[in-house]
């Protein structure tokens, strides 16, 4: 039963990171000092300016980074029309 929980476990982690997604407008832009300030940038698309959600991604200064926003997510959100930042 252990085994089946890891395994549907791995099947949400691809279902939710896996996606395929369109690569962003802009990699790896600047906004600060340090070399890890940096974001990317997913432009809906639009003929007119669009909301933004800007993507802080957790792990207490220890862990994670840009690279592990939710692709479902991003996917869902320029659809409906709305620019991402992964920072």
């Amino acid at each position: 039963m252990k085994s089946l929980k890891y395994i549907l476990f791995l099947l949400a982690v691809n279902f939710v990171y896996g996606q395929d997604l369109r690569k962003p407008d802009l990699t790896d832009e600047k906004y600060g000092q340090h070399d890890l300030n940096t974001f990317d940038f997913w432009k809906a698309e639009s003929s007119v300016s669009t909301p933004l959600l800007i993507y802080i991604h957790g792990g207490g200064f220890t862990s994670g980074n840009k690279e592990k926003v939710p692709n479902k997510m991003v996917k869902s959100l320029l659809e409906k029309g709305i620019s991402v930042m992964s920072i």
